[in-house]
């Protein structure tokens, strides 16, 4: 890997700026493309880094909250209210829907969690 690098550094390319040729390695462009961080595009991947970190707790608090749901009823005694903006709703509770409903919900929020964390672990400030 060590020779492709000097390859890449002494290999030149010409351009032309004002009628004037200009000698260029493409190691210059690489550096140019990924520039130095700068403070503040630093602060604020710091603060897209936070973001992040609070989508994730706010994702494990809420499968917390499922868990406690699932394990503190029985199956028997569950219900399920949905309700939109208007006020309008509706009651479920036979035994069987709301086991699979708790079900998509718990794999959806899992999947959720698991992509948000992937997401705050591959994040590069």
């Amino acid at each position: 890997m060590g020779t492709e690098k000097t390859k890449l550094a002494t290999k030149m390319t010409a351009t032309r700026t004002n009628g004037e040729t200009k000698k260029v390695t493409e190691n210059d462009v690489i550096k140019s493309l990924c520039k130095e961080p700068t403070a503040e595009s630093r602060l604020n991947g710091l603060k897209i880094l936070n973001k992040l970190s609070e989508k994730v707790s706010f994702l494990r608090e809420k499968q917390d909250d499922l868990n406690l749901f699932i394990a503190s009823s029985d199956e028997t005694d569950r219900k399920i209210i949905l309700q939109n903006a208007q006020g309008a709703f509706l009651e479920i509770s036979n035994t069987q829907v709301t086991h699979k409903v708790l079900d998509v919900v718990l794999d959806e929020l899992n999947r959720i969690t698991e992509e948000a964390e992937k997401e705050f672990l591959d994040y590069t400030i």
